[in-house]
């Protein structure tokens, strides 16, 4: 029997993860999973489905949008997330308004279809969207992820004076300040549509502590969590792989350049020098999740600019509100 429960960090984050990579291409990778722990990213609402105490799927809510993950390796359990899911955008009893929502509208008050996304190859969730009335949605962004072989990778050459290396043990806040630094939201090159929405006073949400949550994750590993050293020996850019020896495949997950260093080809370099690392410890590939190249596709051309191949792994599929 299927048993639905919120999902609790720090204690199912490795389950999670361990799901995942059993369930992986059709999941997110392990290696995102625990940076979005980590950084508190998860999904407003999340589901996870157990079966006999085993975690066997999970679903995640974000507005009008839904993502089940398993469905195909327990239908049962597909059948029962995408019921809670509903429910929860399109509740039939009337809900009390959602704070976090835009003017203060529940989800029973908004018109937006709701959306599912359904991952190429699912065809279980995709028989379950028919059924409960989805349809492919061509309206909707497709969510792609980025990936590039290792088992041919060689060193990357950087820029005169800069080098890379692991993250030390004593620095834990240079490197939460070249995170932030990096990610600090008025310096970021996003399109001017975008970029007119941020606010100049707006700041990384980046801290100490989820950076001693992430180091706690059993993927995390220092000697692959990397910085590049500008030729003044300041910390120009920094870059996290998460290693999954079970599937071969790494997640670069965060990557970042400090504004002063960009367009000197460090963010293209440092995806090329997590293939080789991977390729030293005997994987095949490195993937990044390219899930807002419509929103700020600078990153997906610098990454498929040094050989990254982008592929669709999803797409969105609608039914109208009732």
């Amino acid at each position: 029997m299927i048993e639905l429960r919120p999902w609790n960090h720090p204690d199912d984050t490795p389950r999670l993860q361990d799901l995942a990579e059993r369930l992986w291409p059709l999941a997110r990778h392990p290696g995102g999973i625990g940076w979005e722990a980590a950084t508190r990213q998860r999904r407003a609402h999340t589901r996870l489905a157990e079966r006999d105490g085993t975690l066997v799927a999970w679903a995640e809510i974000e507005d009008s949008e839904i993502e089940i993950y398993g469905a195909h390796h327990a239908p049962d359990a597909g059948e029962a997330l995408l019921a809670w899911a509903l429910e929860i955008v399109e509740p039939t009893e009337p809900t009390t308004p959602d704070p976090t929502a835009a003017s203060g509208q529940s989800n029973s008050d908004r018109t937006e279809p709701t959306r599912l996304r359904v991952g190429h190859g699912d065809e279980v969730l995709a028989s379950l969207a028919r059924r409960a009335g989805f349809a492919p949605d061509p309206t909707g962004f497709p969510w792609h992820g980025l990936f590039r072989s290792a088992d041919r990778a060689e060193g990357p050459t950087w820029p005169e004076g800069y080098r890379v290396r692991s993250v030390r043990d004593d620095e834990a806040e240079a490197r939460v300040q070249v995170h932030r630094a990096a990610w600090h939201p008025p310096s970021i090159p996003y399109p001017p549509e975008r970029a007119a929405r941020v606010s100049p006073d707006a700041k990384s949400r980046f801290c100490t502590e989820f950076y001693e949550d992430m180091r706690r994750n059993p993927m995390y590993d220092p000697a692959l969590d990397l910085l590049v050293e500008a030729p003044d020996a300041s910390l120009a850019a920094h870059c996290t792989v998460w290693w999954s020896p079970a599937l071969g495949v790494a997640e670069v997950e965060p990557l970042g350049v400090v504004p002063e260093h960009r367009r000197r080809g460090l963010g293209g370099t440092l995806a090329l020098e997590a293939c080789a690392r991977v390729r030293d410890l005997g994987g095949h590939e490195v993937f990044i999740n390219g899930e807002y190249v419509e929103v700020y596709p600078l990153p997906t051309q610098v990454y498929t600019s040094v050989g990254y191949r982008q592929v669709e792994l999803s797409v969105p599929w609608a039914r109208a509100r009732s």
